[in-house]
This record gives structure tokens, sequence and C-alpha cells, in this order.
């Protein structure tokens, strides 16, 4: 009989040939532990592997012994070679728990192969990602490479994908997998606490370079835990240092992008402190920078972006570089996306209600105002007031905005006029309009707005959604942890109804206990004001500081110092006391991180100021 041609061993194959995909032995390979590469499943050509010629001299070991041969590598036994691109294996496995494994492959290759392989599962995902191949000399050159996988429990079927030709495999070693703590996946959105991350100890669910912290009363392996006073309590993960990382399984429900708030404390700034990866080692959040917050249990919130794909997945905390505690992380949705309000801002999908529903407005702009209390304050207790109309949110959820210039649309929790309340500041005439949410002032109420554009675009400036889903104590608490000892008063003066700005306190106004605050820092960079002028931008000194919106800011930010691409780069801002460290909190829970915080705080571009010449729509919501 002649033999099988590469154009024969690519087309169909009768029932008797083509069994059924099996494990080699009958037996599915035990994970943990290794698989060898000459025991791929049988089944033959276009079931259990797929080459495009017959190599290698492996039917000594079994009878469809394609592509293997002996191996001089420790151990002895058969490799598989003549790899090709296109071609692949089929291994099947069973695997002791759902979880990752990192995944240990015996490769040799004359040269280096990038792109050689990737691990796939029975649906076609690439699990490992893709997999290079170093140059080792040679065939029998043997040296070993990693990867991770994530594997449901039980017997399954994984692929050896050849993508790239030019090199040899022995075998992959599974190690023990991680799990989810408590057996069940973090769901996203919602928050991850950095105490919870996976089981399966060192080198498999975290990677530490010495074991500190004693909080095993909370789990038998608390590596670097620590009990927290940040807002909620419980416990932080601390000692942190470079090239270490711990893993988190999670369970995501929709594909898309995540805003991830950090909750992170630092004695002194961090630049590049941080990243989160996937299981294929993919930085997803970019290097994350950590502010100085003036201590170890100084919290504050730093945003970062994640693309995620649904379902469950492990991620990876990445310490690039030491010197700052974590306390929690919350995911939630990126704005973007289809009609409804769904994921405006970060938000939750139910959070901006169905906008069908708002009425239309011919050459105005239609203001949908939005309960956000969380049940704290009937409809009957939310007010807003606007061009001498004042109703509850129960009387009209509507107004319609016709013009409205240098004006305030006032909001209020319980009965008109009373102490919790808030405002958006705004010029509109017609379907024009210019925004924004201020704390320049005061903080009293978290609010949200969406600007819906009749092109279909939106925007979302204010609180995020963090501020919404947490109580007002919690929030007077997280601003009192996340300073430095000498803005934590803005919390406690005029609580529990707001938090005031620092040049509106006694203590930063001449005379006050901290009234050289700034003086020094702006005496450094030619600006004679006093503390209260530089916070407020309100002039009085020489240069006058009213008038100079990049100087003021750059105090403000505590950039002043420094070249004029450092000035504007948000990611430097309040690194280097002393700063507004009140403006630098309401910029760490706002939508985009964007905020007024300051007279000058759209300097570059980072106040939460917009504009449209074409608004349809405008929702408001109010919290608390």
């Amino acid at each position: 009989m002649a033999a099988l041609s590469a154009v024969s061993l690519m087309g169909a194959h009768t029932a008797a040939y083509a069994a059924g995909d099996a494990p080699y032995g009958g037996t599915a390979a035990a994970v943990p532990g290794t698989v060898q590469a000459e025991n791929y499943d049988t089944g033959g050509q276009g079931v259990a592997y797929n080459v495009t010629a017959v190599n290698g001299s492996g039917n000594s070991y079994r009878s469809d012994g394609v592509d293997l041969e002996g191996t001089t590598d420790t151990g002895g036994g058969d490799d598989l070679g003549w790899t090709g691109a296109g071609q692949w294996f089929k291994y099947t496995v069973n695997a002791a728990a759902a979880g990752t494994y990192a995944v240990s492959l015996r490769l040799a290759a004359p040269t280096a192969v990038a792109d050689g392989l990737h691990i796939a599962n029975a649906a076609g995902t690439n699990l490992s990602g893709d997999v290079a191949v170093p140059a080792t000399g040679g065939y029998q050159a043997w040296t070993t490479v990693t990867a991770s996988v994530v594997l449901t429990a039980g017997v399954q079927t994984l692929t050896v994908d050849q993508d790239n030709p030019g090199w040899n495999i022995n075998y992959l070693t599974f190690s023990g997998a991680n799990a989810p703590y408590g057996g069940t996946a973090a769901a996203v959105p919602g928050t991850v606490q950095a105490e919870n991350y996976d089981t399966g100890g060192q080198g498999v669910a975290y990677s530490v370079a010495a074991v500190n912290g004693a909080t095993n009363n909370y789990r038998p392996d608390g590596v670097d835990l620590e009990a927290t006073t940040d807002s909620g309590g419980g416990y932080d993960l601390g000692w942190t240092t470079a090239g270490q990382w711990f893993k988190y399984t999670v369970n995501v429900a929709t594909a898309g992008n995540y805003t991830v708030s950090l909750r992170l404390a630092a004695p002194n700034a961090v630049t590049d402190a941080l990243h989160i990866a996937n299981a294929s080692g993919t930085n997803l959040s970019g290097n994350v920078n950590v502010p100085a917050t003036g201590g170890y249990q100084n919290w504050t919130s730093v945003t970062a972006t994640v693309a995620l794909p649904a379902g469950q997945q492990t991620l990876t905390v990445d310490q690039d570089n030491p010197g700052w505690n974590i306390n929690y992380a919350t995911f939630a949705q990126s704005g973007g996306g289809g009609g409804g309000g769904t994921g405006y801002g970060g938000f939750p999908a139910s959070f901006w209600g169905n906008t069908s529903s708002i009425p239309g407005a011919s050459g105005a702009i239609e203001f949908d105002f939005l309960n956000a209390t969380n049940g704290q304050y009937p409809d009957s207790e939310v007010y807003w007031d606007v061009n001498g109309v004042e109703e509850s949110i129960a009387q009209s959820p509507y107004y319609t905005m016709t013009s409205c210039n240098s004006c305030r649309v006032y909001f209020y929790l319980g009965t008109p006029n009373s102490k919790y309340n808030d405002f958006i500041e705004l010029n509109s005439n017609g379907t024009t309009i210019n925004a924004d949410t201020s704390r320049v002032d005061a903080f009293g109420l978290p609010l949200a707005v969406h600007l819906h554009n009749s092109d279909g675009s939106d925007v979302v400036v204010g609180e995020d959604d963090q501020v919404f889903s947490e109580s007002r104590t919690a929030l007077f608490q997280q601003f009192e942890n996340s300073v430095p000892a000498a803005f934590q008063q803005l919390a406690t003066v005029n609580a529990p109804y707001s938090i005031p700005a620092p040049s509106d306190v006694a203590a930063f106004q001449p005379g006050g206990a901290d009234a050289n605050y700034m003086v020094a820092y702006a005496a450094s960079e030619g600006a004679t004001e006093t503390t209260q002028q530089v916070f407020g931008c309100s002039g009085g000194g020489s240069p006058n500081l009213s008038g100079d919106p990049s100087l003021c800011a750059g105090l403000n930010r505590c950039v002043a110092q420094f070249s004029t691409a450092v000035q504007n780069t948000p990611s430097d801002y309040y690194q280097n006391a002393p700063c507004n460290y009140y403006s630098a909190f309401w910029h760490s829970v706002a939508v985009n991180g964007l905020q007024y915080g300051f007279a000058y705080d759209d300097d570059n571009g980072q106040s939460s100021d917009f504009n449209s010449a074409d608004a349809q729509y405008v929702q408001v919501a109010i919290g608390w």
C-alpha cells in the first residue's frame, strides 16, 4: 500500500480510521501532573492530530507514532518534532480543580521562534497566549518555558497548536491550580478585596520574596496581610516588593471595558507601582502610579481601565515597585455603548434608567432628575430648583431648559432648602450648554451628570459609582483617611452636611494653625499669596494668581516647580507635598478623574466642565 500523501492526510477519513478522539492509554492524563508530548490522543489524522506529512520513527512506541523521535533530554523517551504552522495535537486531561495552572513546556529549537505555539481548549480559545520558543542551540538542547492556562474541573481536551515551525517539545508539566478564595469567583462588576487572593500557595496563587503580616486568623496563608483602618475595616495587603504578584479569580458578567478603582495608600509617591495582567501576562491596566497619601493607612482611590472578556478568568496584580498598600479594587463597566443609558460613565446598567421615556424638547434641552439615594430618601424628598421653579422628583422628574445663563441648578434632600444640598453650574440657550459639577467651594451631595447629544454621543461627569454606592458616613471617613493630617479637619468641621474647600476653613486662613501651609512653596515660585489665596486662586499678591491660571493650577497640583511637560501630565499631580489634597481626593473619586477641585482646575482640561451645541437631554443623578 502506498504511503499516504500530504494531500490525503488533509482529506476525509473513513469511520474506521477516525474512530473518535480518546486519551492515549484509555485514561486522561492527571492535572496537576506531566503530559508527555508522545502521548497525544488516539483517533488519527484530523481527529487527534493534524499534520501535513507523516514524519518520525516512533511506531515502536505507538502504532501511529507521528512526528515522534527518541530524545536525549533528561528522562529519555520520545519527543515530538517536525513542527509546522497549522499542525496540532490533542491531549485529554483530567483537572483536579478549576483554576489557573502554570504550564512548564520542555522545548528545544536551534534558533528562536516567535509565537511558536499556543494551548487551546476544545472551543478553540487560546488559553496560554502565544508562546515564544527561545534559541537553545539545537533540536536536542532543551529548556523550560512557562505559561499559564485557566482550566475547568474534570476531563477536557487541550490542543497544542503549532503556529510557527522550527522547535521540538518533550512534555508539559501542569503545576497545582490556584482557585478562587472561598470557592467562588469574585463578581465583576463588583469589589475584589485584596485579602481574598486565590488559594494555591506560593508560586501558584501568589509569589512573594518573604512572608510578612500576621493575619493567619483570617486565612491560614495570610501572606502580607494586616488589619486596615480604611473605611469598612478588614485587611489590606502590604509589604509590596518589585516582582511579587497575587492572583484573583473573577467572573465577568459582560465583556467590555471596566473602570477599576484601586484603593491605595503610600507614604511617598510611587511611579509605576503596579499593573493588572490577565492569565496570558498581558498588561491590561497600563502602569499605575500611586500618589503620596502621607502614610500606609492614609487611603485614596486611583483609577485605571481594563478590557475583560465575559466569564471566569484570573487576573494578576503585579507589584512593579515597592512602597504602597492596597485594600481593594472596584470594577465598574465603563461607558460607551448602547442606548438606554446603559453603562455610561462606568455606572451599572440600570443606573441611568430608561432614557426612552424622557420627553422630547424642541429647541431646548430636557433635564431628567434621578433619585440615586439608594432608598434613603423617597422621590417626594428629593428636590430640584432652577429658574425660580422648585419641585420634588415625585412632582416632576423633568424640566425643559430653554435658557439659563450663569445659573445653578440646586438640589436638596429631605426638605426644600435643607442643609443637605448641592448644585451644578451651567449656561444654556436652546440646545447649547456649558455645565459642570463643582467642588471649588464644598462637597455636599454626590452628583453625576449624563449629557446625551442628538448625534448619539454621550458625556458623563461628576462623582463615580463607588461614591453613589456607599453611605455619607463612609464617604466622609474615606476622605479623612485619604488626606494628610492638616486636611482631615475638612471632614469634620461641617459634618455631616458638607466637606468645605480648604480656603473656606479658618485653619488655612491668615492667623490659622495651617496658615503657612502653602506660603513657602508659593514664594519659591515667585508668588507672594497667602495659603488661602493659593487654594482660592483669588489673587492679592504678586503675581496675581487670579490672572495666572497655569501658576495657580501648578501650585495646587504641586507641580509648579517642574517642566511644562510635567505640569501637563495628570499622573504627576499631587505627588510632591505641599499640595491641595482636597482637590486630589475629588479627582480620585470622579468619573474619568475629572472634577473642579479649585477655581482653575480647567487648566490642562482636568475639570468636569463640558460643552455641547446640540444637546438632546441631560440627566442629573442626586445621591444620598
